[in-house]
Order: C-alpha cells, then structure tokens, then sequence
C-alpha cells in the first residue's frame, strides 16, 4: 500500500512541476511574447501519455477497489475513472491547439490561452482532490488483501517489456522538459 500510494504521490509531484512550466510559458503567451512551443508540444505528449499509460490505469484500479470495499468512501471521492477521461480530452484538446499553432495553421489567439488553461484548472483540482480525499479514503478504507490484489495488477502490467520501455521513455520525456525549463 504504502509504495503504491508514494508512487502516485510522486507522480503528482512530478506533475505538479510540469503544470508550474505550463503556467510559465502560457504568461509567456499571454503577455505576446513567444512560448517554447517545443515544450508545450512536450508538455501535452506527457501530461496526456502517462496519465494515460501508466498513471490513471493504477487509480482506476484503486478507485474500482474502493468502491467494491467502500461505495459510500467511493462516493466521496466522486468519479475517478470519468474525470481521468475529462483530463484526457482537455489534453488532446491542449495538444490539438498546439500542433496547430506549429503548424501555422490559424487559429484564434484565445485558443491555446482557454485549453491551457482549462487544462491547469481541472488537472490541480483533481490532484489536489486525489491527495486530500481519494488517497487518504483507499489508505483508510481498503484492506491488505485489496493492496496485494492492486499490486499484482501493477506488476503484471510492469512486466510487459513495452511497457517497461514506455515508462522509461516517459521518464526521459519529463527530465528533458525540466532541463528544456532550466536552460
């Protein structure tokens, strides 16, 4: 339980700091100066590959856990599974307007200022409602035998060799935006 959770709690972290280079680079934007459109373009691959990957699938397993174990924590909580789906279409919406912008397709200025920053807001809700109310609910509600049943699942899914190169690849991904950041 205890790793579980201090993955996803590490995820966020890492996420959060990703969120903070968006918000850089969308004042950027709003103050008519040029972006880095080359970590916008990086940010959305993430934001939207790992939550999809590797992230949101081992809460989904948890929340489905929850909500068999627990329906009224489960209901505390609210909808896990729809507001990962929600951030993935805010994502491919946020990547969508980027990709257009670099391919000097017109598109109207508000547009990327509105998708990120929908983005931004829905993303820090949810993490925030994920470390205050969802984690502490799962530690809390949840048995050893749901947590072993959770972490099978994981570590079946992390013995895929594919999968093991993709979240590698993610990895390589973030520390590339971060140094991107810092130069």
């Amino acid at each position: 339980m205890v790793r579980i959770i201090n993955d996803l709690q590490r995820d966020h972290r890492n996420t959060a700091k990703l969120l903070d280079i968006l918000e850089r680079e969308l004042a950027a934007y709003d103050r008519a100066e040029q972006p880095d459109y080359e970590i916008l373009a990086a940010l959305a691959d993430y934001l939207g590959g790992y939550a999809a990957v590797h992230h949101h699938p081992l809460e989904d397993a948890i929340f489905r856990r929850l909500q068999q174990a627990d329906p009224d924590g489960a209901t505390k909580v609210g909808d896990q599974m729809a507001e990962h789906d929600i951030l993935a279409g805010l994502t491919g919406q946020f990547a969508e307007t980027v990709d257009s912008i670099v391919k000097e397709m017109e598109v109207p200025r508000s547009a990327l200022h509105d998708s990120a920053t929908e983005l931004l807001t829905f993303y820090r809700h949810h993490m925030a409602m994920e470390d205050s109310v969802f984690f502490p609910t799962a530690v809390e509600k949840l048995s050893e035998e749901d947590w072993q049943a959770i972490q099978a699942e994981v570590d079946a899914r992390s013995s895929e060799a594919l999968d093991k190169s993709r979240e590698a690849s993610f990895e390589r991904l973030r520390n590339q935006i971060l140094e991107w950041e810092d130069a």
